[in-house]
């Protein structure tokens, strides 16, 4: 179950948001969800999600723009963009305490990333 859910064809903007995922049932959570739309998370935290901080399927005609943000203790990844031909860029986030990936990029999406920290 997700915080925050962008569907198909809507646009999703987050900035300056906390996002705390279910740190006493172990529940299956993703934080953000983005699915066909454009999106754009900008200074936000998210923290202790099961599934994932941000999850995000994208079209080639999607605006995908994740920038200084906060992951923290997600265990499947931090970070996770798919999405055939489409485009994202990913800066000055700080990922850390991943039990996985911290982020991961599918081989066929076009996207820029610069980090502060990462680990």
């Amino acid at each position: 179950m997700p915080c925050v859910v962008g569907l198909p064809g809507s646009r999703l903007e987050v900035n300056k948001c906390n996002f705390k995922g279910d740190t006493v049932n172990e529940s299956d959570c993703t934080g953000i969800l983005c699915m066909n739309s454009d999106c754009f998370i900008r200074n936000s935290t998210l923290a202790f999600f099961k599934c994932g901080g941000i999850m995000v399927q994208a079209l080639p005609q999607n605006q995908i723009y994740i920038a200084d943000n906060t992951l923290l203790s997600c265990r499947t990844n931090g970070l996770y963009i798919q999405g055939r031909a489409s485009r994202a860029t990913v800066r000055g986030n700080k990922i850390a305490f991943c039990h996985s990936t911290a982020i991961l990029i599918s081989l066929d999406v076009e996207c820029n990333v610069s980090c502060k920290i990462l680990f």
